[in-house]
């Protein structure tokens, strides 16, 4: 794991990182649309807490970069993760962060 920078007082999100030579691990073929499985893939990091309540969601480009994915797909996973309610959206730059999620 590797850690992810952020700005002012905000924790710090461990994320997992990947060699730039490996391919996206979801499955384009899947009945899952590949968001989807981005989004449920970082939903299991938030719940499982390798992603902090609080915390400022790495951006749009690092996840693309990290998850070998389209910035689009990424786009979309997090506008899913706002529905879903694990994500809010603040601040002049529109930042991400961690909603409070509880296990």
């Amino acid at each position: 794991m590797e850690l992810s920078r952020s700005a002012g007082s905000y924790p710090l999100c461990e994320r997992a990182v990947m060699d730039d030579d490996q391919e996206s691990p979801f499955q384009a073929s899947s009945p899952v649309p590949v968001y989807a499985q981005l989004a449920n893939e970082l939903q299991r990091q938030i719940e499982s807490g390798e992603l902090p309540a609080g915390a400022r969601l790495p951006g749009e480009r690092e996840l693309a970069r990290t998850y070998h994915v389209a910035l689009g797909t990424t786009r979309r996973a997090i506008q899913e993760l706002r529905e879903r309610g694990l994500v809010v959206t603040q601040g002049p730059l529109q930042d991400r962060f961690l909603s409070g999620f509880i296990r």
